[in-house]
């Protein structure tokens, strides 16, 4: 087992809104609390922000970790409450609010752990040697909760824990065999993102190397899939999101709503997703150009086009961040009539071949008629083989129900956050 203790901030705002997004999108679960009135989203901001307030110059207030079990530790999850339980304890923070949640996003089951280090009288609770105190521990108990410790002194790890898994980017590989396993991976990988409902949805899911469309099924719409070679040509059978034994499209609007609500969180992000455009376009010498010094820098670029090959839309897919952004969102450094004037103006030829104007834009209609046709296609051979919807659509759907609004989506997310935990801490303390 490793614990990897994050740097401390200013706020657990961060923190919160961390492990609440990854709750929100399906890969993670608030399953304990402590030394709280209850699970309520409201409620847990709150305390956390009245324990924030100090009378004293504070810097260091918040407290975030990730324990992870190796795949040979023997420990349950009971074990690992308890060990947690312990920690706190040992670490002086027994007595502050503090949550547990369980993550699977990366492919593994981890815990991350989030309180405060000021206490009720505003003053901060020593966090001296916390990373040499933690591997001590760890090592005394060890035996007593059923894990290892790798080595001696390495146990903990002093690590900014909400970016652990930046980098861990999982793409889908068509030359392995393992389509359905793959296409799990990558669909749960691309939830962690921040976008903005199922069209950016699918511009994260093409970055990663899969092609994902909107049907209409039997009672409401569904995903369906193809992997993508390195051409970014289908390479694979259409797999419906059935398949995979995950209501996919449903964990998209769910994570759209919470990805809104944090929203306010990406000033960073989209500074530096500006400054990147801003750059290539600058640089750039053709369209194609502009979008290898972006993939370069982590950065895929999605062009939205009608049948006639009129660009109308472009969508920046950002893999270090795992942000996505409209250009309408950034219209001070890009935009639609802008990138269209660029080669209308000459700042970009129309190719690296010596084309003409007329045969590029000629060029791009039939890309676009292409996946059009494409797309039709897809949807034909699901309805027919694969989704089997019976008699005619009434209203938004096939089984003549309407499709939920946003607001109803919300409201039902909120009862569910709502709800009893699996486990409550205050057991594991006695």
């Amino acid at each position: 087992m490793i614990v990897e203790i994050g740097k401390p901030r200013e706020s657990c705002r961060s923190a919160l809104d961390y492990n609440e997004s990854k709750v929100a999108k399906g890969v993670a679960e608030l399953i304990a609390t402590c030394n709280l009135q209850d699970a309520r989203r409201k409620t847990i901001y709150d305390t956390f922000a009245k324990f924030e307030k100090s009378r004293y110059p504070v810097r260091e207030v918040s407290f975030h970790a990730s324990v992870n079990p190796s795949e040979t530790d023997l420990c349950s999850e009971d074990d690992i409450l308890d060990f947690i339980v312990a920690l706190m304890n040992r670490l002086g923070l027994g007595s502050q609010p503090y949550l547990v949640y369980r993550h699977s996003d990366t492919g593994r089951i981890h815990y991350h752990v989030v309180s405060v280090r000021i206490d009720e009288t505003g003053r901060k609770i020593n966090n001296a040697y916390e990373h040499r105190r933690t591997s001590e521990f760890m090592e005394s108990v060890a035996e007593v909760y059923h894990f290892t410790v790798p080595k001696k002194g390495q146990g903990a790890r002093i690590k900014d824990v909400e970016k652990e898994d930046a980098g861990r980017q999982k793409r889908f590989n068509f030359r392995k065999s393992d389509v359905i396993e793959q296409m799990k991976e990558v669909s749960e990988y691309a939830l962690t993102y921040d976008f903005d409902g199922p069209d950016q949805f699918r511009c994260v899911m093409k970055s990663l190397g899969v092609r994902v469309e909107e049907v209409m099924g039997p009672a409401a719409p569904q995903f369906v899939l193809q992997g993508l070679d390195d051409k970014g040509q289908t390479c694979t059978k259409i797999v419906p999101e059935t398949t995979l034994d995950c209501p996919l499209h449903e964990k998209v609007l769910t994570a759209s709503i919470a990805n809104k609500q944090s929203h306010h969180i990406r000033r960073r992000e989209k500074e530096r997703l500006k400054g990147l455009v801003k750059a290539a376009y600058d640089y750039s010498r053709s369209e194609a150009h502009f979008e290898n010094i972006l993939r370069n820098k982590g950065v895929t670029v999605h062009l939205s086009r009608t049948m006639q090959g009129d660009l109308f839309g472009i969508t920046f897919v950002d893999s270090r961040t795992r942000c996505v952004f409209k250009a309408s969102e950034m219209s001070d450094v890009i935009s639609v009539a802008k990138f269209k004037d660029a080669v209308d103006s000459g700042h970009w030829s129309t190719s690296g071949k010596g084309k003409s104007h007329n045969q590029y834009v000629k060029d791009q209609r039939q890309k676009a008629r292409g996946e059009a046709r494409a797309l039709r296609d897809i949807n034909i051979g699901v309805i027919a083989r694969v989704l089997k919807p019976v008699g005619q659509p009434q209203g938004n759907s096939w089984s003549g129900k309407s499709e939920k609004t946003e607001e109803q989506r919300r409201e039902q997310y909120e009862e569910q956050r709502s709800g009893a935990l699996n486990s409550n801490l205050q057991e594991h303390i006695n």
